[in-house]
């Protein structure tokens, strides 16, 4: 594998670690909320909400973003991509190699913002229904 790749492979894999920290976080949440008081309760949803706030301003860039190179994609037919290797128009393929780690990258923080709106979601819930029940 060679060292862009091994960069990029890195890149991705640190991202969806986070991504799939923030899901496990969100799974803890929901197994220990019975032995949590109100307050508790409050304050991680006031907590997440807050992180939540902050991913949403960053996922809105990033939504554009990902729409702007999902276009670009399209516009590369594999026909095209075949001649430029054909042709070994490198500079070409090279940029093409950067916009897909781009889009994967982009794609894998939209992912980790929706993580941790979930989380959001669940406490909220988890709030909602604690409301309920001591009403």
């Amino acid at each position: 594998m060679s060292n862009p790749m091994k960069d990029v492979y890195a890149g991705l894999q640190e991202k969806l670690d986070a991504a799939g920290n923030h899901l496990k976080k969100a799974t803890a949440e929901l197994q220990s909320v019975s032995k949590e008081t109100e307050a508790e309760l409050r304050s991680k949803l006031a907590a997440a909400k807050a992180k939540a706030a902050e991913m949403k301003a960053d996922a809105k860039t990033t939504q554009a973003k990902l729409q702007e190179l999902a276009e670009a994609k399209k516009a590369e037919v594999e026909e095209q991509v075949t001649e430029w290797k054909a042709k070994r128009q490198t500079d070409k393929l090279e940029k093409r190699a950067e916009r897909a780690e781009e889009y994967a990258e982009t794609s894998v923080a939209v992912a980790l913002a929706s993580a941790a709106e979930a989380e959001e979601a669940i406490l909220e819930a988890l709030a909602a229904r604690m409301d309920a029940d001591n009403a």
